[in-house]
């Protein structure tokens, strides 16, 4: 019998985007420590602006790029591992703020930009 429950699998860490651009960004974390059986990731994305929500079955690797993204907008994102059909914990949540139309943003300004913005 399959289960869509939580198994007792670590959530993945250290979430970080890079390559931010106005329509994609490079987003890559660091797997649980007990990544052997991992078979896939479910990444959840939400518009914040907008409240939309996505959500993307990943292969059992460490990094994506996601494409599609509005410019200047900001994002918030989940990731949790996958075991077959069950899946394990949901990582924290990680938020990032696309580029404006036409530029390109790296994570240390990013960062300035949320901590001015409190």
């Amino acid at each position: 019998m399959y289960s869509n429950h939580a198994v007792a699998l670590d959530k993945p860490r250290r979430i970080q985007a890079s390559n931010i651009q106005f329509n994609t960004t490079d987003i890559s974390w660091s797997a649980p420590v007990e990544k052997r059986n991992i078979t896939g990731f479910l990444l959840t994305l939400t518009d914040v602006r907008r409240g939309t929500l996505s959500r993307l079955s990943l292969p059992a690797e460490t990094q994506y790029t996601l494409t599609g993204l509005y410019a200047d907008t900001l994002y918030s994102l989940t990731l949790q591992p996958r075991l077959r059909s069950r899946r394990g914990r949901i990582s924290e949540e990680f938020e990032f703020r696309s580029a404006p139309f036409g530029e390109k943003l790296n994570l240390s300004v990013l960062q300035l930009i949320k901590l001015n913005a409190k």
